[in-house]
């Protein structure tokens, strides 16, 4: 199975959000905490909408187009003497295949 890798865009907002909830929530040992942390995540909406409307984050979809996995990022221009570099506030997918493709194109 292929995944598909494309710039994101706010139409993609609902389902990243969704995605890192889900993945996330699966490893969160306290749900009340858990829910706390997750108020100031960048994966929260109002993040999303900031870095989404950058055009440097990326999300990975599988065949039947669901989210597999999403990096937000980006540009810092100026920064220790270079002229941009790319920050990148979070990298996550469902498997090391996907992360580490992301981590590639954020390279």
């Amino acid at each position: 199975m292929q995944n598909e890798f494309y710039v994101a865009s706010f139409s993609d907002l609902d389902r990243i959000y969704y995605f890192a909830n889900e993945m996330l929530s699966k490893l969160a040992k306290d749900p009340t905490a858990f829910m706390f942390e997750s108020w100031t995540a960048p994966w929260r909406k109002e993040s999303l909408e900031h870095y989404l409307k950058g055009g440097w984050s990326f999300v990975a979809t599988n065949p039947n187009k669901e989210v597999s996995g999403f990096f937000l990022a980006q540009p810092i221009l100026f920064m220790a003497r270079q002229t941009q570099s790319l920050w990148v506030e979070m990298l996550i997918g469902e498997n090391q295949n996907v992360v580490e493709f992301l981590a590639e194109i954020a390279i």
